[in-house]
């Protein structure tokens, strides 16, 4: 992170970066980092345009799963029988018209 940060391309730039750090654990003088109040959980060091954050496997993963299921959540889609028949309908009708 260190090296990026000193190229000339990272610094004259409007981006926002994100670095992380994947673990599989670590111990209580970075947990201690990590878990300061006003910031995010995970979050160790931040700039002017970037933000270093360390994460376990475990937490990737959990976070991952409960995007995945928010998504899945939101596109749920129940139509009847019903509705199929009529959507099948009126495309037959606008397929004939055409």
């Amino acid at each position: 992170m260190n090296s990026l940060r000193k190229q000339p391309d990272f610094s004259h730039t409007d981006t926002t970066w994100h670095f992380y750090l994947v673990t599989s654990e670590y111990d209580d003088s970075v947990d201690a980092r990590i878990n300061q109040s006003g910031r995010a959980r995970g979050i160790a060091q931040t700039g002017e345009n970037y933000t270093l954050w360390v994460k376990t496997w475990a937490e990737i993963l959990r976070e991952s799963e409960a995007r995945h299921q928010f998504i899945q959540d939101k596109l749920k889609v129940e139509v009847s029988d019903t509705d199929i028949e009529k959507r099948i309908s009126a495309l037959a009708q606008t397929v004939m018209k055409a």
